[in-house]
């Protein structure tokens, strides 16, 4: 029970972040294009890992058919086959990166998250969180956390959102013994905390241990103040 609330803070802070150093996307273009047969599901998967790369590299607006089909190595059809039009791909790379951090922080919890100290705990979650951001770049974070001008994804990305974040709120009422607006309160606040820090890590101002452990302390502190 005590542990769910450490994951909440961490995927709640979907705040755009600029990386320019901390930038590791799954694709690069100094790496050699894939070619040959993939299965479906395969395949749709190289796309959105490609396509992210050039999201995290370029923005939205680096996020092209053609791109995605050379830096694939494969025809656009193929990327066709799969995707629409650009809309769908971005939907795609939402929830490709919304199930990957909630399967990442679920796994670093162990199969009895219960028994772990609050310390442990919080380190286990903001770790994994790195390390997803490391590996996907800060393009998809950024994506679900932006409100632009299309209906659709910001729907997707907020549905995304409450689908990380909600099983985890009343965790931190379970916790804290807060309810209502204090609650959502709380939960803003550890929100500005840990977004501050991951922002001043990716932008190089810190090193990754620096942030980690900081974002800790202030977590900890923040909960064990409000809690009744």
């Amino acid at each position: 029970m005590l542990t769910g609330c450490f994951y909440m803070f961490t995927v709640c802070i979907l705040q755009p972040i600029e990386s320019s150093r901390k930038r590791s996307p799954l694709v690069t273009r100094s790496q050699e294009a894939q070619h040959g047969r993939l299965w479906a599901a395969d395949r749709r998967k190289q796309l959105l890992h490609v396509a992210a790369s050039l999201l995290a590299e370029e923005g939205v607006d680096g996020v092209r058919i053609p791109d995605v089909a050379t830096l694939a190595g494969v025809t656009r059809p193929v990327v066709y086959k799969h995707f629409s039009n650009r809309q769908d791909i971005l939907v795609g790379i939402l929830e490709d990166f919304g199930l990957t951090l909630q399967n990442r922080v679920q796994a670093s919890l162990g199969t009895e998250p219960e028994k772990l100290d609050l310390q442990a705990a919080l380190k286990a979650v903001i770790e994994a969180t790195c390390d997803v951001l490391e590996e996907r770049g800060a393009g998809a974070w950024n994506l679900l956390s932006s409100t632009g001008t299309d209906p659709v994804l910001d729907e997707v990305a907020r549905r995304v959102r409450g689908e990380i974040l909600e099983p985890w709120v009343p965790k931190i009422g379970e916790v804290t013994g807060l309810k209502g607006p204090a609650l959502r309160s709380l939960s803003q606040m550890t929100a500005a905390c840990a977004r501050t820090n991951l922002s001043m890590w990716l932008e190089g101002q810190w090193s990754r241990r620096q942030a980690v452990k900081t974002l800790i302390r202030a977590t900890t502190a923040l909960l064990k103040e409000f809690t009744r």
